[in-house]
């Protein structure tokens, strides 16, 4: 028979760890999120940020399990293709951005930009 007080403190230690990943899952969620709503402000900080976020994360849970890294790789591969690809978009993106709003400065007929996000979305932050 298991020592009632040894199976009190064993659980109380799965709990705990349990809840500090559950806690470390939320806020990379609210990064996210955050990364979200100001991808069209700051394009280039929100993409970096989500793939460094999402890489780490990856990278923690190879260490802390590292069978987890063979298991869903091919959505692994999807989601970094997708945040390298959302990363090279942003850098045009800006770079795009600088060279209309030069060519405004030296009197092109080109309208300014006037709002960061597209009139498409249905959401207005």
């Amino acid at each position: 028979m298991a020592d009632p007080a040894a199976v009190k403190e064993a659980r109380s230690q799965i709990v705990g760890r349990v809840q500090l990943a559950s806690g470390i899952g939320a806020i990379i969620g609210l990064v996210f999120i955050g990364c979200a709503a100001a991808v069209f402000t700051y394009p280039i900080a929100a993409t970096v940020t989500s793939l460094v976020v999402y890489l780490g994360r990856v990278a923690a849970e190879g260490v802390i399990a590292p069978e987890s890294i063979a298991q869903g790789w091919i959505f692994k591969i999807v989601i970094i293709g997708g945040l390298f690809k959302a990363v090279q978009a942003a850098l045009a993106y800006e770079s795009e951005r600088k060279a209309a709003a030069q060519a405004n400065v030296f009197g092109s007929s080109l309208p300014p930009a006037t709002q960061a996000m597209p009139d498409h979305l249905p959401l207005k932050f």
